[in-house]
């Protein structure tokens, strides 16, 4: 199934792609679990581990280019097979139909939009997306984050941490319209901890640049909720400015502990060691009772996402096998 149509919208500094699927340009979109177009919204939000496309463009890790990668048309099919598969088997984690993912998908570590493109052109047509959003990577960065979508994008707005002589990924701020409301939500990717000491500086500014756009909203329209969700490259205990801002691992977690909730203690897992680096941080009017409440939240780690030891399948070039190493969250919002 083909895009019949593509806007391009040029702004500074950076490209956001709005993308109108083939079918899905009509009103009267549902939200797939029977409800009314809004009733009940699900998102999802998943490192898919540097997803890049088959063409060489000079900009991925050396691994993936040049006459002796490994790296072929034919593996990026089979991923871009894989990456369909996590976001129907989260779509069914969220109380989808066989055929639908959760209405808002977020990635991170998406090379450029021709990868959404073929994706979504996989995606199965009741299923589509009818938007979605990009912004591609900043020179010395090999990957940008990506949001698609079955409401519409209302506006995008895109935050920067500058000085640092770092590259930093963006901050993604979209509204996006769910019926007669609408949700801001914050698309997020910290700079990891591999290059030592001086990362957790840098994630300090990017935790500073989120918490200062979470309170011009919360201060112009403190009943608009809104998500804050990616890969922080931070653990639940290790955030400072956030503190006090629900998250959803906030109480799932000694649950999953307790055994009372069944999944692993976190999304990834390092030397053996589950942790929480990838969120959703919620806000309050989601918690309250007095509307929109978030429903249900959930870590994806069925079988095809992990390994034999029940760790998550992460992707290996050599050999062409596994997902990610990283699973997805899911959170459903009612």
């Amino acid at each position: 199934m083909p895009f019949r149509n593509f806007f391009f919208f040029m702004l500074p500094v950076i490209l956001a792609v709005c993308m109108l699927v083939a079918g899905c340009s009509g009103g009267g979109l549902s939200n797939g679990a029977g409800g009314t177009f809004g009733s009940r919204v699900t998102v999802m939000t998943y490192n898919t581990q540097t997803f890049f496309d088959a063409v060489e463009d000079g900009t991925e890790f050396s691994e993936f280019r040049g006459t002796k990668s490994l790296w072929s048309a034919e593996k990026y099919e089979a991923r871009l097979d894989r990456l369909r598969e996590v976001i129907l088997l989260c779509g069914a984690e969220a109380g989808q139909e066989s055929d639908r993912g959760p209405d808002i998908v977020v990635l991170e570590e998406v090379e450029n939009e021709r990868v959404l493109r073929d994706l979504c052109n996989r995606l199965p047509h009741r299923g589509a997306y009818a938007n979605a959003v990009f912004v591609p990577p900043d020179p010395g960065s090999a990957f940008g984050s990506a949001i698609l979508t079955r409401y519409p994008v209302e506006s995008l707005s895109v935050h920067s941490v500058g000085g640092t002589g770092a590259v930093l990924r963006p901050l993604l701020e979209v509204r996006i319209k769910t019926g007669a409301s609408s949700i801001v939500v914050f698309a997020v990717h910290w700079k990891s901890k591999a290059g030592g000491d001086d990362t957790g500086v840098l994630r300090l500014l990017q935790e500073k640049l989120l918490r200062d756009r979470i309170a011009l909203l919360e201060a112009a329209e403190p009943d608009t909720p809104y998500l804050a969700c990616g890969d922080f490259n931070q653990k639940l205990n290790e955030f400072t400015l956030l503190e006090g801002i629900p998250n959803c691992w906030d109480g799932w977690l000694s649950s999953c502990i307790s055994g009372a909730e069944d999944g692993p203690e976190g999304s990834y897992n390092y030397q053996g060691n589950w942790e929480t680096i990838d969120h959703f941080f919620c806000s309050p009017v989601l918690f309250d009772g007095n509307g929109s409440d978030v429903s249900k939240f959930a870590v994806v780690s069925h079988k095809p996402l992990l390994t034999v030891e029940s760790l998550p399948f992460r992707y290996e070039l050599f050999n062409g096998q596994g997902y990610s190493d990283h699973l997805p969250l899911v959170l459903v919002i009612k």
